[in-house]
């Protein structure tokens, strides 16, 4: 059976834009309609991992735990954030579960370690045991422990290529609240173009070109997802998309998806 790893943006799933921590509920529940529909667990199987949104970048900004963890209140402050995270976490595997998706939970902070901010290890039998049960293992972006920092902000998409290369799906799909990879951002600049495709020819030119999120984004917006999507391995097919438009599902999954932005830095196969 095919994988697929599947990411769900904070600005997708998350009211991020207003900083509220809300459930962007009508958006999450067409999401895994459509993924229902397209056979996940019958003709597919998926690893989700969704965003922190507005359930952690606010917190972790105004408690100013970006950098670390050093003192006792910095410390409560990241349980907090923590427990946060995981709230949302388990909102959307209610909404998975909904329709009729088996998904479980499994949190970050106790499976992965980073050092100076960058992930390390993750212990993966967890994620393993839940695809031989025919689970689908839903993460997310989490405070998890820093060998150096203590405890330190860890994106969903710093786990993605990590799980891309341990799993090896036959594709990394990120769904964004934008169609992909822009010239500009999009949200300011009318004029902003679309990159179908992102190359070891234009990498180096979008990346010095990419901005930090609109809304507050400790784990740097579009440049964070570009800097992460270099480690992603050859062969895995990845696609940034609009994940808000419900017709795009139904393309993604069909392989018929024009609008979006395909990344090639190896080489990947084209839809």
């Amino acid at each position: 059976m095919k994988l697929y790893l599947i990411k769900i943006g904070g600005s997708v799933c998350t009211a991020k834009q207003k900083n509220k921590a809300k459930v962007q509920r009508g958006i999450v529940k067409q999401i895994c309609s459509e993924l229902t529909n397209a056979g996940i667990g019958q003709t597919f199987n998926a690893i989700i991992v969704h965003g922190a949104g507005s359930f952690g970048h606010s917190l972790v900004k105004h408690h100013r735990v970006n950098d670390g963890v050093k003192t006792e209140k910095q410390l409560a402050a990241a349980r907090k954030i923590q427990q946060s995270v995981y709230g949302l976490n388990k909102e959307i595997v209610a909404l998975l579960r909904e329709e009729n998706i088996f998904a479980v939970g499994i949190k970050p902070h106790e499976i992965c370690m980073q050092k100076n901010k960058r992930l390390i290890s993750v212990n993966l039998a967890p994620i393993k045991k839940a695809l031989q049960c025919g689970l689908v293992p839903v993460l997310y972006g989490d405070m998890v422990p820093d060998e150096t920092l203590g405890l330190s902000v860890m994106s969903g998409d710093a786990l993605m290529p990590w799980l891309a290369v341990k799993f090896k799906p036959t594709a990394a799909f990120y769904g964004t609240d934008v169609a992909g990879v822009y010239s500009a951002d999009p949200i300011k600049n009318r004029k902003a173009k679309l990159i179908m495709h992102v190359t070891r020819a234009n990498y180096l030119r979008l990346l010095k070109k990419a901005t930090g999120s609109s809304a507050i984004d400790v784990t740097g917006g579009m440049r964070g997802k570009l800097e992460k999507l270099s480690e992603i391995p050859p062969g895995v097919l990845t696609i940034i998309f609009d994940a808000r438009l419900k017709s795009n599902w139904r393309k993604l999954f069909a392989g018929t998806l024009e609008k979006c932005t395909v990344v090639q830095l190896y080489c990947a196969i084209l839809i």
